[in-house]
């Protein structure tokens, strides 16, 4: 199990923009990004991703309204495939439902990778329950 929280001001989340990245693999302690790497980490992303969305987004096949049930609910949501794909693997599916965070109930990719909501209200709580320690420089584990 891997767990990823990034902090951003919005969504599509720009690399440039993210204030703080946690993360916690299995059962080892969660470790907080530096802000160093985090630069590291924005100086190596040239395009802009809101642009790449809006791209995914123009190349998106509406395949229709449908129900689809997650473990949050049920929701009526747009079923949008991307057709913009460019290499083997690449593309999938998204069902977007008015009323939800983000917009996003359901996403799966080609390669069989998928997200699903599991929850939502006002209520929501961390999945990483401690308090992150500092990550060394040199990466998890080092």
């Amino acid at each position: 199990k891997f767990i990823l929280q990034e902090l951003v001001p919005g969504l599509p989340p720009d690399p440039q923009s993210v204030k703080a990245v946690i993360m916690k693999r299995g059962d080892e302690p969660a470790v907080k990004l530096p802000e160093q790497m985090l630069e590291m980490m924005r100086s190596r992303m040239p395009h802009n991703p809101s642009l790449s969305a809006a791209e995914r987004c123009r190349g998106g096949k509406v395949i229709g309204w449908e129900s689809v049930t997650v473990p949050a609910g049920t929701f009526h949501a747009l079923h949008v495939r991307d057709t913009t794909s460019t290499q083997e693997g690449d593309g999938g599916d998204a069902w977007i439902a008015e009323g939800v965070p983000f917009g996003l109930v359901k996403a799966s990719g080609n390669t069989g990778g998928a997200i699903q909501l599991l929850a939502k209200g006002t209520d929501a709580k961390s999945s990483i329950t401690e308090t992150p320690q500092a990550m060394p420089m040199g990466g998890p584990g080092h």
